[in-house]
């Protein structure tokens, strides 16, 4: 069963690049300082999470503590710039996905289904975007994994 992966879009001028943050990133995708603010806000939701690296599509943070048996899968988000950075206006749009890295035996006999641990993130990130400064533009879009 393919796993339930909901991404919001937004806009803000809140999120800018971080210092050392282009000598990092992958393709000049950014998104550090918005999985900061995620890792944080989670964390004052007994919500474990941690910033892992920069991809070739932004930024990865790994989330723990969301059910008992998480070691079944991996959660993840998944943050990034969509638009420019550098707009003349300030406002950039910002994509966050959750995703599961079910192992494929589990997913071959759909031992496991990561769908209710991902609900319950996606409830968080539902409750957290709208409280980012000056966001804009909120649009939710789900899609199988």
């Amino acid at each position: 069963m393919p796993a339930y992966s909901p991404m919001v879009t937004f806009s803000t001028d809140f999120f800018k690049p971080l210092p050392g943050e282009k000598e990092q990133s992958i393709n000049e995708i950014y998104g550090l300082a918005l999985s900061n603010w995620l890792v944080d806000k989670l964390g004052k939701r007994n919500i474990g999470a941690e910033v892992i690296c920069a991809e070739d599509w932004g930024w990865l943070v790994a989330v723990f503590n969301i059910r008992k048996d998480f070691f079944l899968f991996r959660l993840f988000l998944g943050c990034a710039n969509i638009g420019d950075v550098f707009s003349d206006n300030g406002l950039v749009e910002w994509g966050v996905f959750i995703a599961a890295e079910v192992p494929i035996l589990d997913r071959l006999f759909k031992r496991v289904d990561a769908t209710p641990t991902i609900l319950k993130l996606e409830r968080h990130l539902r409750e957290l975007v709208p409280t980012i400064p000056n966001v804009s533009k909120i649009e939710w879009e789900t899609r199988k994994q």
